[in-house]
């Protein structure tokens, strides 16, 4: 299995990213967020995959030192 992720992303800009991009297809772009521009289901999402301490990391790759192959594949499923 080969995860395709932008290495040089955060965690959490990865799971905002793919928020948007859905959102924008559901729901015409509108968003509702919380004070300070947080989202509330990308935030939920990263406490449930235990990812809320490493949301500041890049993800990685190869050549991009980030979070483990573990905490990896975890993103891959949040998105």
């Amino acid at each position: 299995q080969h995860d395709c992720h932008a290495a040089r992303l955060t965690v959490d800009e990865t799971f905002t990213f793919a928020r948007n991009c859905k959102d924008s297809n559901s729901s015409g772009g509108k968003q509702q967020q919380e004070e300070g521009g947080r989202n509330n289901r990308v935030e939920s999402t990263l406490e449930a995959l235990g990812l809320a301490y490493v949301k500041d990391t890049f993800v990685g790759d190869e050549a991009v030192r980030g979070v483990s192959g573990g905490q990896r594949r975890r993103v891959t499923l949040g998105e």
